[in-house]
């Protein structure tokens, strides 16, 4: 299956689950690496990379996810399945290892920016 018709078929069932949810296309006016969809559903923001076989995400996509988990969003990486898209939507979803490594890089570099004021 191609990551559109993934897209596609991750966008309609989350938009079945209620809340707003969005399918960004990236363009030349664009931040780079920001999550195949975001949503707002019941007040919680949501960030997820959608991947297809043995796409990996970029380092530069891992970074958008851990800044913005950082800020409170529930984000993920998930490949090729719908439900495990819809998984995301459950209470004390924990991100993908990849994630998880990105945010104590993101927080190591915080801590250093903070240091240094």
């Amino acid at each position: 299956m191609k990551e559109s018709q993934y897209q596609k078929k991750v966008l309609k069932a989350l938009r079945a689950r209620g809340g707003f949810w969005i399918n960004v296309h990236g363009g030349p006016y664009q931040m780079a690496g920001l999550p195949d969809i975001i949503g707002c559903r019941d007040g919680q923001f949501y960030g997820i990379e959608l991947k297809v076989g043995d796409n990996k995400p970029s380092d530069r996509q891992l970074w958008i996810l851990a800044q913005m988990y950082l800020c409170g969003a529930i984000v993920d990486v998930v490949w090729d399945s719908v439900e495990d898209a819809l998984a995301v939507l459950e209470d004390n979803h924990k991100p993908h290892k990849a994630i998880r490594r990105w945010v104590k890089k993101v927080e190591k570099l915080m801590e250093e920016e903070n240091a240094d004021d």
